[in-house]
């Protein structure tokens, strides 16, 4: 059953508290280079909400793609990063906090020489299913085997990393 199937006003009232000085014990995924760790995810949300913590290497950033189930939202840890949304770009370094509602295209790519860092929180929770799912993909980026991921998941692969533009 999916975690937000069983979202209930009272499974939302529990109270969660992770420590900073304990050990994580989510995985860290490797979507072909870039690094997302959970924080916290839709098991301890009652499916309400996954908060991420991605590295994203220089010139890295995901396809152009939209989410049609989830808003998200990115707070810039470390690094320069370039957002497109929808038919506007922005620059934002440390300190930046993007916000995408559901429905809207987006990409990003980590414009700097360094690897960036950001914190991502997604909501409701699922996505963090897509980024287990990718991360056994071999090889390089396929969009014949992430497309049908993403499509179960309720995203869409609208075109290219900036990179690649």
């Amino acid at each position: 059953m999916n975690a937000v199937s069983t979202m209930r006003p009272e499974s939302l009232r529990q109270f969660v508290l992770s420590l900073g000085d304990k050990p994580r014990s989510f995985p860290t995924w490797n979507i072909f280079g870039d690094l997302i760790t959970p924080i916290i995810t839709g098991r301890e949300t009652a499916g309400g909400l996954v908060i991420l913590d991605a590295v994203i290497p220089p010139k890295h950033g995901p396809p152009l793609h939209v989410h049609h189930r989830e808003d998200e939202a990115f707070y810039v840890v470390e690094g320069r990063f370039l957002y497109e949304c929808g038919d506007r770009r922005a620059e934002g370094g440390p300190g930046t906090y993007v916000f995408l509602p559901r429905d809207l295209p987006h990409c990003f790519q980590n414009i700097g020489d360094t690897a960036g860092r950001m914190v991502a929180i997604c909501q409701p929770a699922g996505i963090e299913s897509f980024f287990e799912q990718v991360s056994a993909i071999q090889g390089p980026p396929d969009p014949a085997k992430i497309g049908p991921i993403a499509q179960t998941l309720g995203l869409e692969l609208l075109g290219p990393p900036m990179a690649m533009r």
